[in-house]
């Protein structure tokens, strides 16, 4: 996440609001001139994926290499949904969610247990990851952020979906408790894959949008938005083709070879 966007959210914190009443300055609310939704082409998938290795590289995240993107195994397939958020040509931020598979979630080389006893008790989960922004505070939002969650959220309740996980740092997390109902259920812990920063994991459960009591304001958002499975099915597929095949397996195979090396200088 970058330093601008962190900001906000101390900020919008700190005033106990949540993101739909933060505006431009200037006190008026700008003209809706962005666009929210899908990658559907390889190209669109590398251009966000670039964004947050720029954006990782800059916090110190990850380290810089030549591939000049950052993703996870668990990003690559059709059970995942790349979010972007366009203001005309430009890419301002990006968002990925990923289904369970049988390979897991990025978040379960942290709380294997936590994520463990979800799926004993029936939950079909999706974690939400690699979000990043462009650094512009013109162009980037609190709202931003607002609408990005939506989309993941009405991705993770698709279907039989239940839960929707992440993983923040620990002075974000009353924010999304805040704004959406995200219960914190994972202690605050060093994550080696963003270079060991704190992390806590953070859940949000399917029941809450039936709740009797008021919705969180990005709840009422997210319904107002009346998302359904038909906005994530023009997604790219990441099917057989041999460029997309070509491309991720070389980076899995770099990844793989970084994490035995990074083990290695460890021990």
């Amino acid at each position: 996440m970058s330093a601008a966007l962190s900001r906000q959210l101390v900020m919008t914190d700190r005033l106990g609001l949540t993101p739909e009443l933060v505006v431009e300055s200037g006190g008026e609310r700008p003209e809706p001139r962005y666009r929210f939704g899908v990658a559907r082409t390889l190209e669109e998938v590398i251009e966000a994926w670039s964004m947050v290795y720029r954006v990782y590289v800059h916090n110190r995240f990850i380290f810089p290499h030549a591939f000049g993107y950052h993703t996870s195994p668990h990003a690559i397939g059709s059970h995942a949904v790349v979010i972007a958020h366009h203001i005309g040509q430009r890419l301002i931020s990006t968002l990925t969610a990923m289904r369970d598979t049988v390979l897991g979630l990025p978040l379960d080389s942290l709380y294997p247990e936590e994520l463990d006893s979800l799926r004993r008790d029936g939950r079909v989960l999706t974690e939400a990851g690699l979000l990043a922004d462009c650094g512009d505070e013109r162009a980037t939002s609190i709202e931003a952020l607002f609408a990005l969650m939506n989309h993941s959220i009405a991705y993770a309740f698709v279907g039989d979906g239940t839960d929707l996980i992440c993983g923040v740092h620990p002075r974000h997390a009353r924010f999304y408790q805040k704004a959406y109902g995200f219960e914190l259920i994972g202690d605050t812990r060093a994550y080696p894959a963003v270079n060991n920063r704190p992390c806590v994991l953070i859940r949000l459960a399917r029941e809450v949008l039936t709740q009797s009591h008021r919705l969180p304001r990005g709840l009422v958002s997210l319904v107002a938005q009346k998302l359904d499975e038909s906005d994530f099915l023009p997604r790219f597929p990441f099917g057989e083709e041999d460029q997309c095949l070509a491309e991720f397996d070389r980076y899995l195979n770099y990844r793989e070879v970084g994490q035995v090396m990074s083990a290695m200088c460890a021990a």
